[in-house]
């Protein structure tokens, strides 16, 4: 059960936390995650506090889960001002909003570091498979990344929004969806 921290463990780290790494290195992996001066201040100066949220998860570990939600918002919000059209102005559902903005081009699957890392290793992985030249094993064509974030991250948006409990996101997942966010807002938002 989650309660307020007693004022003399306020700056103690979360028992949780063993094994999670320093908060030094989180400090830094979280430093190295950047929006685009390009992007909006307001949905700049929201981003960090994310990344503050999910730094002081060292210390309240369910501040994991609500930096994770709050990038779903954060992505919405940043669609909304991007996509933003007159009296409309920053109206529409977000996945509607997300549809746009692939359909525009906005959002490509090359401005996702953990997709050209998967590109890399299955390019690896194709060529290990092979024998005398032949290949031994052809995986199947799939959707592509930007037809499965179409349909999963209204999902993920709509869960976080509207939970059915508290949710339990490990440290690195909430990392993951932060560099995922920057990675999202950047697209949108380049020059």
């Amino acid at each position: 059960m989650e309660e307020l921290k007693a004022l003399d463990e306020v700056f103690a780290p979360d028992s949780r936390m063993e094994g999670w790494g320093t908060l030094e290195s989180e400090h830094r992996e979280l430093s190295e995650i950047r929006l685009s001066d390009s992007v909006p201040e307001d949905i700049r100066n929201y981003f960090e506090t994310i990344k503050n949220i999910c730094l002081y998860g060292r210390f309240v570990y369910a501040f994991y889960g609500v930096a994770t939600s709050l990038t779903f918002l954060l992505l919405e919000f940043a669609l909304k001002v991007r996509l933003a059209k007159g009296k409309d102005q920053r109206k529409g559902r977000f996945k509607e909003l997300l549809r746009r903005a692939i359909k525009d081009g906005l959002i490509n699957e090359e401005g996702f570091s953990h997709i050209r890392q998967l590109s890399e290793r299955q390019a690896e992985m194709r060529e290990l498979l092979q024998v005398e030249g032949t290949p031994i094993f052809t995986p199947t064509e799939t959707d592509s990344y930007l037809k499965i974030l179409e349909s999963v991250l209204p999902n993920f948006r709509n869960r976080f929004a509207h939970p059915k409990h508290q949710p339990i996101v490990f440290p690195h997942e909430a990392r993951f969806a932060i560099r995922f966010a920057a990675e999202f807002v950047n697209q949108l938002y380049a020059k």
